[in-house]
């Protein structure tokens, strides 16, 4: 192999000097009037072949529908791929779309080469009738060299697209890659890299991309789909950001992370938006898994994730954002988020702010230990804040935030407290509860109304805790403590605009609020 690589500069300038040399003694045979007949079949063979690769291969939709295509798909029996086809058809008009551009460069040298041999026979027709003269034979010759040399150009086409391709891909990888992080791979790619430029650099192959390879494999190399064009060589680029700016995150334990990893997917989400192709198809993959969960079926054989009955409300909503992801400009990015990001990068942001605020409060090393997890957000006053902080910056995610402190409500409050019926002996109890809770609430000072409504945490403090804990409701259980933050949220939401303009709070409010918390509404 290393010969052969070592000796593929020499190896091509053979073969253009072969053709050209061939079309050269072809051309002083035929004389000018024949050499040029048969240069121009060989023109129309080459920029026909180019216009039908470009036409028909660059729309996805009609290379799906061929019936060679179907056949072929039939015979490799992919099960991935029907099931991608059954159930993420955007995904896979995309994803189908990507082999046939990356082979244009070679489909269009074959059709070339076919047609060059067809329109030989119609040129010898052409010659033919054209007579037997042949004058002008040193012309014919130069027209006939300039013919071997489209078919060096044809022949290098497909070479071309391809490890210029890669070259560029090798050269964004090494520029890309956190040096604190060695992978093993990049080692080998370097050595590739070696053998690739071996070929590269050399000049006739120079000459041939410069002037012909890249900006034929430019436009062969792309595709549509619904509209919106791929291109092969963006493309290839962004996987080789993605590849590189993955290195700190490649083998790294999720409980050693720290802000290495998480800027490693702050890179990731910039990477995801600067290709045409990854936020669509990302966004298509959401677009189906959510509405395959939300109807609690499995997506590409992958169940729905499973919540307990309290947190079944958020898994909803979250199922909602997935249903609603794009890959269309996001109209109201977040705060902090740049302008013209799409709605599916900005989203990936939200979980990696998610990530940023879990590095900073340290949880990413007692993420699996359940009793230290626990500590950490009894102990941590503004872990919970910051995790709702990063939520409520996404509009998209608000309605998640919201569910998630109803459930938090529901799951640790109204779990304890039972809503009995008017006419049951408990209800005297509870109706003294929750009268209890409705001064709370209206005994609020009027200097403290608006630090009410700034700071919810008061929500839960105080006379509330009184009322609770009269009832039987323990404020000092962990569980609590870790909800508090989400649970005086609700009641802010609640009651808060009530309090701030002096409304006064019943308790049949705060009965009705109770029962709806109790029947998940």
């Amino acid at each position: 192999m290393d010969f052969i690589i070592n000796n593929a500069p020499t190896g091509l300038l053979i073969l253009a000097g072969v053709l050209i040399v061939i079309g050269a003694l072809l051309g002083l045979m035929r004389g000018f009037k024949r050499a040029f007949i048969r240069f121009l079949t060989v023109a129309v063979a080459f920029f026909g072949s180019l216009f039908a690769c470009r036409y028909f291969l660059s729309n996805t939709e009609k290379v799906l529908n061929h019936p060679w295509t179907q056949k072929l798909l039939t015979l490799l029996k992919v099960t991935f791929l029907d099931q991608l086809k059954e159930q993420v058809p955007d995904a896979y008009e995309l994803l189908i779309g990507l082999p046939v551009a990356i082979l244009s460069p070679i489909f269009f040298t074959i059709l070339f080469l076919v047609a060059a041999f067809v329109l030989e026979i119609v040129s010898m027709i052409i010659g033919f009738f054209a007579g037997p003269k042949r004058g002008f034979r040193l012309l014919g010759g130069v027209i006939g060299a300039v013919q071997g040399a489209v078919f060096t150009v044809a022949i290098m086409v497909p070479l071309c697209g391809l490890l210029t391709n890669a070259v560029s891909a090798i050269d964004t990888i090494e520029e890309e890659k956190d040096p604190k992080y060695d992978v093993a791979a990049v080692d080998q790619l370097a050595g590739y890299k070696e053998q690739m430029l071996a070929v590269a650099d050399a000049p006739i192959y120079k000459l041939v991309d410069k002037y012909a390879g890249t900006p034929i494999c430019n436009s062969l190399m792309r595709y549509e789909v619904d509209g919106k064009e791929v291109n092969i060589k963006d493309e290839t680029d962004n996987v080789a950001k993605l590849y590189a700016h993955s290195f700190p995150l490649i083998g790294t334990d999720i409980k050693a992370y720290t802000e290495d990893q998480v800027g490693a997917m702050n890179k990731l989400v910039a990477d995801i938006d600067d290709s045409e192709l990854f936020p669509r198809l990302i966004a298509a993959v959401l677009n189906a898994a959510g509405n395959a969960w939300d109807k609690d079926e499995t997506f590409l054989s992958i169940p729905a994730p499973q919540a307990t009955e309290e947190f079944e409300e958020v898994m909803k909503e979250l199922y909602g954002v997935l249903k609603k992801s794009t890959a269309d400009e996001d109209k109201n990015p977040p705060a902090g988020a740049p302008a013209g990001r799409s709605v599916v990068a900005n989203d990936f942001q939200t979980l990696v702010d998610l990530m940023d605020v879990f590095e900073k409060h340290g949880v990413f090393p007692i993420i699996d230990d359940s009793d230290a997890m626990k500590d950490k957000l009894s102990n941590d006053p503004t872990l919970i804040p910051d995790i709702r902080a990063v939520l409520k910056s996404n509009e998209r995610y608000e309605a998640v935030c919201d569910a998630l402190e109803r459930a938090a409500f529901k799951a640790v409050v109204a779990n304890y407290i039972d809503v009995p019926e008017k006419s049951s002996p408990e209800y005297v109890e509870y109706h003294n509860m929750t009268t209890d809770m409705a001064n709370a609430l209206n005994g609020v000072s009027e200097e403290d109304k608006q630090a009410f409504f700034d700071d919810p945490d008061q929500f839960i403090g105080g006379d509330m805790e009184s009322a609770l804990e009269g009832y039987g409701v323990s404020l000092d259980d962990d569980v609590m403590n870790v909800a508090k933050d989400l649970i005086s949220d609700a009641l802010n939401e609640e009651f808060g605009e009530k309090i701030r303009n002096g409304e006064t709070v019943t308790a049949e409010d705060i009965e009705e609020f109770l029962a709806r918390m109790n029947n998940g509404n």
